[in-house]
């Protein structure tokens, strides 16, 4: 994920001293772990978030790597971690999907 500072919700969050909202952080997790199980050929879905921590802010403008891991795959736990470009962790956390009949 790529932020640079123009993005409109930087302007509340928060006036003078910009961060990336937590909730874009998470969704940066979520979505990334929903694409690297999309080999599978079977739609997913979000069942459970957990072990969310954010370890240091993100300022813009910054460019974001998210890197995901399966646990195991019955039940299908995935942890995910966000680094900064210096690789460090900026956040972590651990999701459980299960497989789900028809479209997402």
């Amino acid at each position: 994920a790529r932020f640079t500072g123009e993005e409109p919700f930087f302007r509340d969050h928060f006036p003078g001293y910009p961060l990336v909202p937590g909730v874009l952080l998470l969704e940066c997790m979520r979505g990334t772990c929903m694409r690297a199980l999309e080999f599978a050929d079977r739609p997913v879905r979000l069942k459970e978030t957990s072990r969310v921590r954010f370890i240091r802010p993100v300022q813009p403008p910054s460019e974001l790597i998210t890197v995901v891991r399966v646990d195991s795959e019955s039940p299908l736990k995935v942890r995910a971690e966000i680094q900064d470009a210096n690789q460090q962790k900026v956040a972590t956390a651990a999701f459980v999907f299960e497989w789900s009949e028809g479209s997402v």
